[in-house]
């Protein structure tokens, strides 16, 4: 989604690097994230880039500053009042004719069977779980894992983009995470669950039908 020759790259809420790490010949590579634990991560891990903490609605950067900027499965976690202006800031530091690439889970009839929004939709097995789970959530209840309609993004940007890329998958994704989730539980290897999460991005790869797809890819382009 990001075309070769691109300098500079964005990553907004980066998380641990994955994204930037897979992009070495990018002279620039900027990752930002309002998690310390993940940045320290991003920095132990992938070399070449730099990490910082900071909040997506608040970028530290001069406009135009980056040729491709990246939301990859941000929106669905910031909350409804957060997501313009995270989006916002994204356009502002994109250069005019650079690319704006969001990756979201697609809101459609079998949204429910992700186990990742379980915080959000169905609070009481959510309650039954923290009492459970040491520590405390990273965000609040009510935001959790909030799939996105394609129409819902594209509000998003005003008209002030060209989607040139539009894909809809992941007809087996809820499958695939609540893999995931049992890896997790059963605290199996960090490296089985990034070989796992590579199946994921595959399957994540295959096109389907909109009612049943559960992620959305987009790629826009900055009007100039």
């Amino acid at each position: 989604m990001i075309p070769s020759g691109t300098s500079s790259v964005l990553d907004i809420g980066c998380g641990e690097g994955a994204v930037l790490g897979g992009l070495p010949t990018v002279e620039k590579r900027v990752g930002v994230d309002m998690d310390a634990e993940l940045i320290a991560n991003a920095e132990r891990f992938v070399t070449g880039c730099t990490f910082l903490v900071v909040d997506g609605g608040a970028l530290p950067f001069a406009d135009s500053s980056f040729e491709a900027v990246v939301l990859s499965e941000v929106l669905e976690h910031v909350g409804n009042g957060n997501k313009v202006r995270v989006v916002d800031e994204a356009l502002r530091v994109l250069r005019p004719g650079g690319r704006l690439i969001i990756t979201s889970p697609h809101r459609g009839p079998l949204s429910r069977l992700d186990p990742l929004d379980f915080k959000r939709s169905t609070p009481r097995a959510y309650g039954l779980y923290r009492k459970w789970r040491e520590g405390a959530p990273k965000t609040a209840p009510d935001v959790g894992h909030v799939p996105l309609t394609v129409s819902e993004i594209e509000a998003l940007l005003q008209g002030r983009c060209k989607v040139v890329d539009l894909t809809l998958s992941g007809l087996l994704s809820p499958v695939m995470a609540w893999v995931m989730v049992a890896l997790m539980f059963a605290k199996r290897s960090e490296a089985l669950r990034f070989r796992w999460a590579r199946i994921q991005d595959a399957e994540q790869s295959l096109p389907a039908p909109r009612f049943a797809a559960h992620v959305v890819r987009m790629t826009a382009v900055l009007s100039g």
